[in-house]
């Protein structure tokens, strides 16, 4: 599942994302920004989407990082039932039906039906 998220990341360019953002709050500061009212919607609208946009994967990533530090303590002898859902082989994560479904907004390679 890491490579899935590291993959996503890459793609998105979160780093550049962020400098952007930081580039159109600039913007916006900026005397006579709100003068054009057309531009200035469209850079605020901008700012917000990116925003979200970057709060949603930094989200993503607290919860890999959290479910990550919760495998350790899934085993079959502790909890079998958690042991199921949770799949670990070559000490990579692998995807359940739930992870599968949650995957297929965010990759947007067609990855439906694959495990």
């Amino acid at each position: 599942m890491d490579k899935f998220i590291k993959d996503g990341l890459e793609k998105i360019d979160l780093p550049g994302k962020k400098k952007e953002v930081s580039q159109l709050n600039t913007e916006m500061s900026s005397e006579g920004f709100w003068d054009d009212k057309d531009k200035a919607a469209e850079v605020s609208q901008r700012a917000s989407n990116l925003t979200r946009l970057i709060e949603t994967w930094e989200g993503i990533v607290d919860e890999v990082d959290e479910l990550t530090g919760l495998l350790s303590e899934i085993s079959p002898e502790k909890d079998p039932k958690a042991a199921e859902e949770f799949r670990v082989e070559n000490g990579e994560m692998m995807l359940g039906t739930w992870q599968s479904i949650f995957f297929i907004d965010l990759d947007g390679e067609g990855r439906r039906g694959e495990e």
